[in-house]
């Protein structure tokens, strides 16, 4: 069963919107090794519409930036978001392995022009340890800034040791 790994429930007031090549994300360090299985933001939808909200997971590089391969990818329709903010979940199918220590980037992505998808994160606190991710050009290159987002990562504790990891490898794992 699927429990609350790593999280930031700080709620603030500060919308990032999400549409186009505007694209919105977060880094997070993992605290154990597991199976994440989705991810839930904290925002809202400013229309109805049948398009989704897209989220991806990567590892991150030594700038907090995403790098490699996909790892696990997920969407939600936005029109299953409500108007007012609240917490939703999007699912990422079978998930990835995450591994205690590694640095990882979940990135969300939307849609057209008039239709934004809006997270919501909080500007003041500055916690340090994650990184609100911002690309205005659909991923290509991206800016790290010390928000607090609002996130919560879900996920099946796997069992055993976890694998041995080397952190001169961006994120690859040695076994």
């Amino acid at each position: 069963m699927a429990t609350k790994k790593e999280s930031q429930e700080v709620l603030g007031v500060n919308d990032l919107q999400i549409y186009l090549n505007i694209w919105e994300g977060y880094t997070f360090t993992a605290t154990s090794h597991y199976t994440l299985t989705s991810v839930f933001f904290y925002g809202r939808r400013a229309v109805t519409t049948a398009l989704t909200v897209e989220v991806e997971v990567y590892a991150a590089d030594g700038a907090h930036k995403p790098n490699g391969p996909l790892l696990a990818s997920g969407s939600i329709l936005r029109s299953a978001l409500g108007t007012g903010n609240a917490w939703f979940e999007v699912t990422l199918g079978a998930g990835c392995e995450i591994t205690s220590g590694l640095e990882y980037c979940v990135v969300a992505t939307s849609g057209e022009a008039g239709n934004r998808t809006y997270i919501i994160t909080n500007t003041t606190v500055g916690i340090g340890d994650q990184w609100r991710l911002e690309s205005a050009d659909s991923g290509a290159s991206w800016s790290a800034y010390i928000d607090d987002p609002n996130y919560q990562n879900w996920g099946d504790e796997i069992a055993g040791g976890a694998p041995v990891q080397s952190g001169s490898c961006g994120g690859l794992l040695i076994l």
